[in-house]
C-alpha cells in the first residue's frame, strides 16, 4: 500500500522534469510514504554495526545543515560574494525604510509585486499594514484574496525586483495613468545591506476589465 501511495507522485513529477522546470519538493508526499518501510527496514537490522554507523552519520550531518543553513541565515558570515541565503531572508526591513519615507502613511496605498512568492515576503513584512496585490500572470493565493480591480483608482506602490521602469511600463502601463520610478529601497540582512528593490509609484490603477480607463 504505502508503494502504491508513493509512486505516483514519484513517477509523475520526475517526468515531468524531463520537460519542464519542476522542483524537487514536489514529490515529497510520495518519498514520505516511504519513510514507514525505512524505519521498518532500519528496526529488523538495527543490530548490525553498519546500519548503526549510517544512522550515526545521517544524524550528525543533518544536525550541521541544519547548524550551518541557520546560522548563515542569521548571521551572513559565508564570504560566498552573492548573499548565498537571499531567498530565505526576510523583508522585514522594507517596513523601517518605507516607514521612513512616509510611504505606508500616505491614504488607500496599495503595495504591489509581480510574483506571488514575492508578495508574500512583501505583505509579512508590512504586516498587514497595507493591501498587497499580485499583478503577475502567476498570482496563486494573492488572486483570490486581492482582487487588484477592487483598488481601481488607487495610488499604487510597486515593488519589482530586478526590474527597470522600462520593464514595469512594457508589463503594466496600461494599468495606469502613469508610472515614476522613485528611490530604491534595501533589503538588510544580519545588519548589512543584502539587496536594492526598485520602487515605482503606479498611479490611478485601472481595472483590468477596462484598460483604457474609461468609465
Amino acid at each position: 500500500m504505502l508503494v502504491c501511495l508513493a509512486a505516483p507522485p514519484i513517477l509523475l513529477f520526475t517526468g515531468a522534469a524531463l520537460w519542464g522546470n519542476a522542483l524537487f519538493h514536489w514529490a515529497a508526499p510520495g518519498y514520505l510514504m516511504l519513510l514507514p518501510l525505512l524505519g521498518e527496514a532500519i528496526a529488523r537490522r538495527h543490530a548490525s554495526r553498519l546500519v548503526r554507523v549510517w544512522l550515526a552519520a545521517t544524524a550528525a550531518f543533518v544536525v550541521f545543515g541544519v547548524t550551518l543553513v541557520a546560522s548563515e541565515v542569521r548571521f551572513n558570515w559565508l564570504p560566498l560574494g552573492r548573499d548565498s541565503s537571499l531567498d530565505v531572508v526576510d523583508w522585514t526591513s522594507l517596513q523601517t525604510e518605507l516607514d521612513s519615507r512616509g510611504l505606508l502613511d500616505k491614504p488607500g496605498l496599495v503595495v504591489a509585486t509581480l510574483k506571488w512568492h514575492e508578495a508574500g515576503k512583501i505583505d509579512y513584512a508590512l504586516g498587514g499594514r497595507v493591501p498587497v496585490l499580485c499583478l503577475g500572470a502567476d498570482a496563486r493565493q494573492y488572486g483570490l484574496i486581492a482582487n487588484p480591480d477592487d483598488y481601481a483608482g488607487a495610488d499604487v506602490l510597486i515593488v519589482a525586483p530586478w526590474r527597470s521602469l522600462a520593464q514595469i511600463e512594457s508589463q503594466f502601463g496600461s494599468l495606469f495613468d502613469r508610472i515614476e520610478p522613485i528611490a530604491p529601497a534595501t533589503v538588510m540582512h544580519a545588519g548589512r545591506p543584502a539587496m536594492s528593490l526598485p520602487l515605482f509609484i503606479g498611479h490611478r490603477l485601472r481595472a483590468r476589465a477596462d484598460p483604457t480607463g474609461s468609465p
